[in-house]
Order: structure tokens, then sequence, then C-alpha cells
């Protein structure tokens, strides 16, 4: 039923806002940019492409128009939002980096943790333990945004500098010893624009859902 009625909304608001109207050439024009792009000009290859996908060039051609349409759409939809968007989820895309290494007990933990306030480099340690996780490599270096870090390492990681060794945590049947490597403020590049005008299109598709079901 949801897919129904979000298909009726979308179709609905494509075809209400007559500034969506794609043109005949910029129509063909992002079709051959999809063809250059996939590497598809040579027909025979462009042919076999849509066989491949059980579709004719007809059946290709509604449902490309309908995409453009869609993406318009979610430009208008979230363009006048995404800044102040971006500022109210910032704090929690914002990055750390942290290296670790897993060890099994809490004592090599604290062990580690000792030698690396004492000077000892993170990735020049010896191996504690074979671990699935350190096997190959020591030393694993890893960036996360703020949503992603464990709850139990928020609190350590908010009063910690770049450098600092994080007290030994117990995650996922293992003991981690954590080094902040650095700190990374997002940035509204091209990737993280489209993520976020994906969220705030979602968002406007479920209010106006709710709002019909409210009515039906």
């Amino acid at each position: 039923m949801l897919d129904i009625l979000s298909q009726h909304i979308l179709t609905q608001e494509v075809q209400s806002r007559v500034h969506l109207n794609l043109s005949s050439e910029m129509i063909e024009q992002f079709l051959i940019d999809f063809r250059t792009d996939n590497e598809l000009i040579d027909a025979n290859v462009f042919q076999a492409w849509l066989a491949s996908y059980g579709m004719s060039y007809e059946v290709f051609r509604q449902q490309f128009i309908w995409n453009l349409s869609l993406n318009q759409l979610k430009d208008q939809i979230s363009e006048s939002q995404l800044n102040a968007y971006f500022q109210e989820r910032k704090p929690s895309l914002d990055r750390v980096v942290l290296s670790w290494v897993a060890v099994e007990t809490k004592d090599q933990a604290k062990n580690l943790s000792k030698k690396l306030n004492e000077g000892a480099s993170l990735p020049n340690l010896p191996k504690p333990t074979a671990t699935p996780n350190n096997a190959e490599n020591p030393a694993l270096e890893v960036s996360l945004t703020w949503e992603e870090v464990p709850e139990v390492l928020l609190d350590l990681i908010n009063a910690a500098q770049e450098g600092d060794i994080l007290e030994p945590a117990f995650l996922d049947d293992q003991w981690y010893v954590f080094q902040v490597e650095d700190f990374q403020p997002a940035e509204l590049d091209e990737a993280l624009e489209e993520e976020l005008s994906n969220e705030l299109f979602e968002q406007w598709l479920m209010e106006k859902v709710s709002a019909m079901n409210i009515t039906l």
C-alpha cells in the first residue's frame, strides 16, 4: 500500500509541476551522455545491453525520462533546504579517524595502552595476539562519523585531542586500544550533497504519504 501511495504522489507531483517538463533536446542529450558514460554508443552493444535487462528501447526510454523527472523533482524539493539541513546534521556527520588494535584480554589492552602512553607508535608495536581483526596488520585505521561511533567511545573521544590514547574498550567480545588520529569536519561535497538530498526527498515523500493516509 505504501508503494502504491508513493507512486501515486510522485506521478501527480511530476505531472503538476510544469517546470519539470524536459525538452526533447534535453532528453536526447541525457541519453547520449548515458550511453557515452556506459560505453553503449555502438548500436549493437546497446541492443545487447537492453536485451540483457529484458527491455525494449521504448521501455528503456520511458524509464529513463521518468528517472530524469524524479531527479529534477528531488532537486527542487531539497535545494532550498539543503544548506540548513547540512548545518543541522553536521555534528553527526563530522568524522573522527581512529587507529586501533584488537586483543583478547583486558591485561593485554592495558599493557598496550601503557606502551603507547610512554611513546611507542601504534603501527610499530609487535602483534599482541593473532586475532581475526589484526592477523594481517597489527594496527588498523578507520574513519567514522559521529553517528557511527560506538556509544562506549563517545565520551572518551569527546574529551580527547589528536594523538591521544583512549582507555581500553570492550567491543564485540574483544578488547580494543584506540588512538585518535584526526578530527575531520564534514564538508558539503558532491557525495554528501547527494546523500542529504535523498534524505530530504524521502522525508518529503513520507510526509505526503502520511497526509494522504489521514484524508483516506
